[in-house]
């Protein structure tokens, strides 16, 4: 019978062949090294350039190799080293991604903070940290809870966008992360932070036009503020500025964009509350009912289902 076919594990193999490719080199570099030590002097050919002293030619040529085998032999020691960290830090962050994806918030808060104290201040570490804090945050009781993980979020994601500004995540957190505080700031610091969660998710599709839960934070800020009445929106503009502008249309299209990139069921109970707000019963249930087929990708999926079963039983 033919044999089942072979499971590669590329990570391992990768590391395996750069270990190859390391033991080949020094043993490439001992051969050479043995061959200068011992080749004839130059005084046994007849000392023709008037060198003399074949010993000290000999012993010198070997001195040089050594030391220029040493810095080779260093660099790739250090580049061993730094793949062993980097392929550590990959798996560590896997193992995290899943504590999220279960809703085990706390536990990977720990982990982060484990690997932060193993490795230097990354931005793909800090922007997971941020994110968990705000998750940390939804789960908590009371508003000085829910600020303490909120404000801690939002200095995780300034410090990863310091670390790397061109990290889309880091922009993306920082958006969510201040989107959170706001709900729960008084009004001229609500105003602020909403000016940077718009900010921030523009600029995060920037770095990345795929990244769909940037469409979703940005959609979700069109809507909330198309939905401030004339006369408010005016007191705003007189007495704090005012906001970027905003509509329910462009609230719909990014969402539509967000779902084609990544379909989940958060997607489509927001889209069809923003089609409710638009004044647009009938494609509100065609979105709800859609959430209601969709599988549970993440810890969330699970409430959104259940709140977009009661919102289609209340519209129908």
């Amino acid at each position: 019978s033919p044999l089942p076919p072979m499971e590669i594990d590329h990570r391992s193999l990768a590391t395996a062949l750069f270990r190859l490719s390391f033991a080949s080199s020094a043993l490439i570099n001992v051969a050479l090294f043995l061959s200068i030590c011992t080749v004839p002097s130059m005084t046994e050919f007849g000392d023709i350039a008037g060198c003399g002293g074949s010993g000290r030619v000999r012993s010198g040529l070997c001195m040089v190799f050594v030391l220029a085998v040493s810095v080779v032999f260093g660099a790739q020691m250090d580049g061993s080293a730094d793949l062993a960290s980097s392929a550590g830090l990959t798996e560590e962050l896997a193992a995290v991604d899943v504590l999220r994806q279960e809703g085990r918030y706390s536990e990977a808060l720990e982990r982060l903070q484990a690997v932060l104290g193993k490795h230097s201040a990354r931005a793909e570490i800090l922007w997971r940290q941020s994110w968990t804090k705000v998750d940390l945050g939804e789960a908590s009781d009371g508003e000085a809870a829910m600020r303490k993980f909120y404000e801690g979020a939002l200095s995780d994601a300034k410090a990863a966008i310091a670390a790397d500004e061109r990290n889309a995540r880091a922009h993306l957190v920082y958006a969510i992360a201040a989107g959170r505080l706001a709900l729960i700031s008084p009004t001229r610091k609500k105003v602020e932070l909403s000016r940077k969660v718009k900010a921030h998710a523009d600029r995060a599709l920037e770095c990345d036009p795929d990244l769909a839960a940037a469409y979703h934070v940005r959609a979700m800020w069109h809507r909330e503020v198309a939905a401030i009445g004339g006369l408010s929106r005016a007191v705003l503009r007189l007495v704090y500025g005012g906001l970027p502008e905003a509509s329910y249309a462009a609230a719909v299209a990014d969402f539509e964009k967000s779902i084609e990139l990544e379909e989940h069921v958060g997607d489509r109970l927001e889209l069809a509350r923003t089609c409710l707000a638009m004044g647009d019963p009938d494609r509100a249930r065609r979105e709800l009912e859609r959430a209601l087929t969709l599988p549970v990708k993440v810890h969330q999926d699970r409430k959104h289902r259940e709140t977009a079963r009661q919102l289609l039983e209340e519209i129908k």
